[in-house]
């Protein structure tokens, strides 16, 4: 039976960091799960959802491709409204273009017609970033709440009442996955 030495180990892992990878190959995952609740009111800014995570991209030329699900509950006001908003380390990303002056530019806007209050909703997205960098590299997930007088639930609904079927706790993810230039 063939032995590998740690020397021979080396050599093959360092061989292994060295070699290019082809175009739209996955070079690493970086993953982040909030299961814990959280609830703030309407608020007239972009508020943090709670979810981040970190990405060191091997390559300036790497681009990162960030996916997430985020669950909500909504309670009170008008008919909720919010858009969601990725944030690179401070600065907005995948909004869409400028319009007029008032307004608001964001990744995604998002309605909930069934205003149920046993119920939370799942929302999703996806954006490929070119950060052009090597560094250690935050990324979060925003929201806006457009509506006034209620109450956003993360991962929860707004009743979240024990004893139903209705009433589930959930939970939200964002991944982040470098992908070779």
């Amino acid at each position: 039976m063939a032995v590998l030495s740690s020397t021979a180990l080396t050599g093959i892992t360092t061989r292994l960091a060295g070699a290019s990878m082809s175009a739209g190959s996955v070079i690493q995952v970086v993953s982040s799960v909030k299961s814990d609740t959280t609830s703030w009111s309407s608020a007239t800014s972009k508020t943090d959802t709670g979810l981040s995570a970190t990405i060191t991209p091997s390559s300036s030329s790497s681009k990162i491709l960030m996916k997430y699900v985020l669950c909500v509950g909504w309670s009170g006001g008008n008919v909720p409204q919010f858009t969601v908003h990725l944030d690179r380390g401070g600065t907005e990303i995948g909004q869409g273009d400028a319009g007029p002056a008032s307004q608001k530019r964001a990744h995604a806007q998002t309605f909930n017609y069934h205003e149920a209050n046993y119920l939370a909703h799942s929302f999703s997205g996806s954006f490929l970033d070119s950060p052009s960098t090597t560094s250690a590299t935050t990324y979060k997930l925003q929201v806006y709440t457009a509506t006034t007088g209620g109450t956003i639930y993360i991962n929860r609904s707004a009743r979240d009442y024990d004893g139903t079927h209705y009433d589930s706790r959930l939970s939200s993810n964002l991944i982040l996955m470098e992908v070779a230039a």
